[in-house]
């Protein structure tokens, strides 16, 4: 990704079993996410920007899609 030096992927191979333990953790509340922010849809330069600078401690969301 030429915006972001730092940004990788990877492929995750997942069981079932791993998706029945993730959904009992899931179900439990022993499963927290981390978001950092939240930014509407006008705002994602401002969000890539502050994801970029490394600044982000947890997931950033972007809000205001559409219903599909």
């Amino acid at each position: 990704m030429p915006w972001c030096s730092r940004c990788s992927s990877f492929i995750n191979k997942e069981s079932g079993a791993d998706l029945a333990r993730l959904t009992e953790l899931i179900e439990a509340g022993q499963v927290v996410p981390s978001l950092d922010r939240t930014y509407p849809l006008e705002q994602v330069p401002d969000a890539m920007r502050r994801l970029v600078a490394g600044e982000a401690r947890g997931k950033i969301a972007i809000t205001g899609f559409a219903a599909v």
